[in-house]
């Protein structure tokens, strides 16, 4: 069934609606004198209210928001009016109207996005503070950059081509933010994933673990140079939203090929986030793909999402493992079978879905810290995951020994930081580093964090067709 077309505002239900965002403003400046911010957004053609628009005008809130908080300014109260001549919202302010507008204005001229927020300051006596009064300039053309004063009277340029224009602006604007976050949680996720203490064999801030080229910086420079990677990969899931999803994976690796560059050039030439790579910029992409879908993004969805794109990963190891089987993962799928990353990828991340995201929720609905709910959760992880880096350090024999001793380990109650001290120490004195597990482990924080990050103001839609062709 297809989207009911948004219904188009005429001169007279513009009209209108101004004389009621008045009423309002006049309303709550009777209540309470105090300055006010009065925001809509500035969209060219009949149709003033759209998913996309409705999108943007909540972003625009945020930025809003982020800036009023930032310069401590408290808001005493909050209208917001959903119509379909365009969304409107006021809000009471504590501040100096002329500091207020000039904050305001200077979101207009941050970019693009900020030429369609049409932000009104209103001082205690409910006049317009002009652009002029803060030393700002006339608001400038969408299509030419000259002053709206002087395009917008002489009509130089088509309304179809206006609207269009800001549905780019905005759609673009949106994917840009939606990447960030992405890229920014992914990045916290290899942060937090280094920082858990203790962990078995591997670095943390006791210690570094069974390895001896690498230490806690190491970590964190190598995820320092890998946000932009993160970023890339969801813009591209968000790009291809519309073509089969494993067609992503040839350009995803492409990108990731470039992020191991980047993350040998920070640490060294060490190999601090190979796994990773592979891992969180599949899921990276799959959140990216899912808000340009306008789906919901829960754990679910995003596991669900990363196995279409990687379905066809295990395919193409028999082809590598003969040309060219120089690493772990190659040579221990040549003489075992084992698919390890690749395979978990392929499958939609079960010993992530499954084991590590459930007990992760779990200890910290328990009351533990973060920092010991994924302790715990990785001991989780090791007894069930293809960890080819495990694997190559202890060998078949005491890999799957290891597994049951773990196994034995949870099965004997509550687990204890004092018990993973322990058993860090156990895994120092034999050379074992569960690698592959921590790698998990970080998607497991990065499915954690997405279900629990406010969604408003990062839905993308796809860009319509200019209303005159697409509306009646």
């Amino acid at each position: 069934m297809q989207d009911k077309a948004p219904k188009q505002a005429d001169v007279n239900d513009m009209m209108a609606a101004r004389e009621a965002r008045a009423m309002r403003q006049q309303t709550m400046l009777m209540a309470r004198p105090l300055p006010l911010v009065s925001f809509t957004l500035n969209i060219p053609g009949p149709v003033k209210n759209s998913p996309l628009i409705a999108d943007a005008f909540d972003f625009g809130i945020t930025l809003i928001e982020n800036r009023l908080r930032q310069n401590r300014i408290q808001v005493v109260e909050t209208q917001l009016i959903r119509a379909f001549t365009g969304d409107h919202l006021l809000m009471s302010c504590q501040a100096d109207p002329l500091a207020l507008k000039c904050l305001m204005c200077q979101l207009d001229e941050e970019n693009a996005f900020g030429r369609l927020m049409d932000i009104d300051v209103l001082d205690t006596q409910g006049f317009k503070i002009p652009r002029e009064a803060v030393g700002f300039p006339p608001r400038p053309c969408l299509m030419c950059g000259e002053p709206v004063s002087v395009c917008a009277p002489s009509r130089i340029h088509r309304a179809e081509d206006l609207f269009f224009r800001a549905m780019e602006i905005i759609t673009l604007t949106l994917r840009t933010a939606s990447a960030r976050l992405i890229a920014g949680l992914a990045q916290q996720s290899l942060l937090t994933e280094a920082l858990v203490t203790p962990k078995p064999g591997l670095v943390d801030q006791a210690n570094t673990g069974a390895h001896q080229d690498m230490d806690l910086s190491t970590f964190i420079s190598s995820a320092c140079a890998l946000r932009a990677y993160f970023e890339d990969a969801a813009l591209l899931g968000m790009r291809q939203a519309g073509a089969d999803p494993a067609s992503i994976m040839p350009a995803l690796r492409a990108l990731g090929l470039c992020a191991e560059a980047r993350m040998y050039e920070a640490t060294g030439g060490v190999n601090t986030h190979k796994g990773a790579i592979y891992a969180l910029g599949i899921l990276s992409a799959a959140a990216g793909r899912i808000l340009a879908q306008r789906s919901v993004l829960s754990a679910d969805t995003l596991f669900d999402t990363a196995a279409l794109i990687a379905r066809d990963e295990v395919k193409h190891l028999p082809a590598l493992a003969a040309k060219d089987a120089s690493t772990t993962g190659l040579r221990l799928y040549a003489s075992q079978g084992i698919t390890g990353a690749r395979g978990e990828a392929m499958a939609g991340f079960p010993a992530v879905r499954h084991t590590a995201l459930p007990q992760l929720r779990r200890y910290l609905a328990a009351g533990h810290s973060m920092n010991d709910a994924l302790a715990f959760t990785l001991i989780h992880l090791i007894p069930i995951a293809q960890d080819t880096n495990l694997m190559k350090r202890a060998g078949s024999a005491r890999f799957m020994r290891l597994q049951q001793e773990i196994r034995a380990l949870i099965s004997q109650g509550p687990l204890s930081i004092s018990t993973i001290q322990a058993l860090d120490q156990q895994f120092i004195a034999e050379n074992l580093s569960p690698g592959g597990s921590a790698d998990l482990l970080a998607a497991a924080y990065f499915g954690h964090g997405l279900e629990h990050v406010n969604p408003r103001g990062i839905s993308i839609s796809p860009v319509p067709p200019p209303f005159c062709t697409s509306l009646d």
